[in-house]
């Protein structure tokens, strides 16, 4: 899986800390990827850790080494909080082409938990696609879920492909990670984004959106706010930077909310 390369100015974004910070935080995000690639790791814990470094990184300016640190650092506890399976912190540490040891990570471990106010357990939108999606596969009525209980396959009946919305609306929250405008921006309307532009991007039909409305009214949400349409048009754009032959996905030809 691919991630921008640039990013796309938006409203969204919050000044940046430092001049490091926004520059470097793409490639670091990109590294992340790579890291739980390797270590066959929920590449869910990518978001987390990035919010922990990006909580850091508003509290303090940083060098380039720094910001090194603090990466590999926020990673390293997003993994040993959140991942059944564990990887040693001499593992991490390898990572960093010698310059960082494990007491270097150690002392930053303890900065990170004091900064974060030990609130280890975060918002994401990848979190909240997974737990929203089987709640819109039950109220479609679908009587195939998929064998992961994701609803995959949802509601045949309806005439729309559904098979592969979860895991493209799954795919954009992790390209919104990569990208500093969205650090601002609430999860849960990232994860609202990305599953309307999964629905318009599979051409499902009109009665999949609105009963995702109906289900976010009932939770006090709304797919209808501003912050919503600007995460999705965020979104449209940052796809087709990390996949630009994808005619598909073309934001010019999709609908809006």
């Amino acid at each position: 899986r691919g991630s921008p390369s640039s990013v796309v100015p938006s409203p969204l974004a919050p000044a940046a800390p430092s001049e490091i910070c926004s520059r470097w935080r793409d490639k670091i995000v990109e590294w992340k990827y790579q890291i739980v690639d390797r270590f066959d790791l929920d590449r869910g814990l990518v978001a987390v850790s990035s919010f922990y470094l990006d909580r850091y990184l508003s509290m303090h300016y940083v060098d380039e080494e720094l910001f090194q640190l603090a990466a590999m650092t926020s990673i390293y506890l997003a993994i040993k909080v959140h991942s059944t399976k564990k990887i040693s912190i001499e593992a991490i540490a390898s990572t960093g082409n010698g310059y960082i040891t494990d007491a270097h990570i150690q002392a930053m471990e303890l900065d990170l938990l004091q900064g974060l106010d030990w609130n280890l357990h975060p918002p994401t939108a990848v979190g909240f696609i997974e737990n929203i999606f089987p709640i819109l596969a039950a109220e479609l009525g679908s009587s195939s879920s998929g064998p992961d209980g994701t609803g995959a396959g949802l509601c045949p009946s309806l005439g729309g492909d559904t098979s592969g919305v979860l895991e493209f609306a799954k795919f954009l929250s992790e390209l919104s990670v990569c990208a500093y405008p969205f650090v601002n921006a609430r999860p849960s309307s990232v994860a609202i984004a990305a599953l309307g532009y999964g629905f318009d991007y599979f051409a499902l039909p009109p009665e999949c959106k609105s009963t995702l409305q109906q289900i976010l009214i009932r939770h006090d949400l709304d797919m209808k706010t501003d912050e919503v349409k600007e995460c999705k048009k965020l979104l449209r754009r940052i796809y087709k930077l990390a996949m630009p032959n994808d005619c598909r996905g073309s934001w010019e030809s999709m609908g809006s909310y």
